[in-house]
């Protein structure tokens, strides 16, 4: 019986499906691979369950794909990253947990102060291997050491409860490209820190090529603005 159902959101890097499905499938613990696909398809070969639109609906969708899947616990992954070893799944479930639920588990996400931006006033509170105590400014937490709670999760990888995902609105405002944010708010409740930048995974995720290119969504015009709208929308 599968540990995890891995949901992989696919768009216009097809190229990437070999090294991400060899990924998940040497891995130890047993997963399904489920692929949301926005690009209407081909089929891609080796997937367990590929959701097709013909329409790019971006992100929201995979949140009710996992809800329904067949494991307690789910793994939301973007297409323009590859697992770097046979463990990742199992110590991400592990770190899950190992939290309490309404708890998200992940590789990066942004520590809030409270009125403040979600973007950082400097260029070191960028990629922080820990959340800077003090100040007014937000910290965007990657590569950390120990484990940091944090109020958002970033989507490009996410582990979670299936059980957390049950009661999630189906158009929340800005879901449909604000998603991660907004999966941050809705399961932390009023919970301040509530999610969890695991230090289980640094250095085990691996970028594609094309990773962070034109077909990622910060390419897109306004979207700076478009995050900081979505994060005073839901915090304080």
């Amino acid at each position: 019986m599968a540990e995890a159902t891995v949901i992989v959101t696919m768009f216009g890097r097809t190229g990437n499906w070999p090294d991400i499905r060899a990924g998940v499938r040497k891995q130890r613990a047993k997963c399904n691979l489920w692929v949301w696909d926005n690009r209407g398809g081909p089929t891609l070969r080796g997937a367990d369950a590929q959701f097709m639109s013909p329409q790019n609906l971006i992100c929201w969708p995979r949140w009710f794909i996992a809800a329904h899947a067949p494991t307690d616990l789910v793994v939301i992954a973007d297409d323009d990253l590859v697992f770097g070893d046979r463990d990742v799944v199992g110590d991400l479930c592990d770190a899950v947990r190992r939290e309490r639920p309404g708890t998200l588990v992940g590789a990066e996400g942004v520590s809030l102060r409270r009125g403040a931006s979600y973007w950082p006033r400097e260029r070191r509170l960028i990629e922080c291997p820990a959340d800077v105590k003090g100040g007014d400014s937000s910290v965007h937490v990657r590569n950390v050491v120990r484990d940091v709670r944090v109020d958002i999760l970033k989507g490009r990888c996410i582990a979670a409860r299936r059980s957390d995902l049950a009661d999630l609105p189906l158009a929340p405002p800005y879901a449909v490209n604000g998603d991660d944010i907004v999966v941050s708010a809705l399961i932390a409740g009023k919970r301040a820190k509530a999610h969890v930048v695991t230090a289980s995974l640094t250095g085990r995720l691996k970028d594609c090529a094309n990773a962070r290119g034109p077909m990622a969504l910060s390419a897109l015009s306004g979207w700076r603005e478009h995050r900081d709208a979505v994060r005073r929308h839901y915090f304080k």
